[in-house]
């Protein structure tokens, strides 16, 4: 017994399952496309188990009007299945070459013994007094020039200001540019 497309569309909606039967007809044309660009005939059969789902799903949408036939429309369905899948398969395929490439990275490059901040401590104190005090006031404290000027007994913020600058040069002279580098991707 040969059916309309209508009339199939119409049995599916009613529940009627053994409608699939019909459907399996167009199962040779989406087999082909997948094996023609890159699948194989399982992803096929897996395409195809998937279009029949969404098929199903969109005809049971309470106003659905086919425009096409059904061998078009289940086509259409199959070919954007398949081409999300081999997106999100090439996707996963970068992000794994990332990866991959990041590890390799890793295992190349020197890994610091001590973190960043005990590394600038370690540094601040080998500085000694008053650099010490007026840094940690001024970056960690976060206090106001006049203030640390006031705390350490300066004359003006001038003169605050200026031992922080020849602070710092210091402090930079006694890092060598290879542990800069090493510090820089913190």
């Amino acid at each position: 017994l040969i059916m309309t497309e209508r009339q199939i569309i119409e049995k599916l909606k009613s529940g009627d399952h053994t409608m699939f039967g019909q459907l399996y007809n167009h199962y040779g044309l989406i087999e082909n496309y997948i094996l023609k660009n890159s699948g194989d005939k399982d992803d096929a059969k897996d395409v195809f188990q998937n279009t029949l789902i969404v098929f199903y799903k969109k005809v049971l949408i309470e106003n659905f009007e086919l425009s096409s036939k059904i061998s078009t429309y289940l086509f259409s369905i199959a070919k954007n299945l398949w081409l999300k899948k081999l997106r999100d398969e090439k996707f996963k395929r970068i992000k794994l070459e990332e990866h991959h490439h990041e590890s390799e990275e890793i295992n190349t490059t020197v890994v610091p013994k001590i973190s960043l901040k005990e590394y600038l401590k370690n540094k601040l104190v080998e500085l000694g007094e008053p650099c010490l005090s007026i840094l940690l006031m001024h970056s960690y404290e976060k206090l106001s020039m006049s203030t640390i000027t006031e705390k350490l007994g300066y004359a003006n913020e001038h003169t605050t200001r200026q031992q922080k600058y020849k602070c710092l040069k210091r402090i930079r002279k006694m890092i060598p540019e290879e542990e800069k580098n090493l510090y820089l991707s913190e």
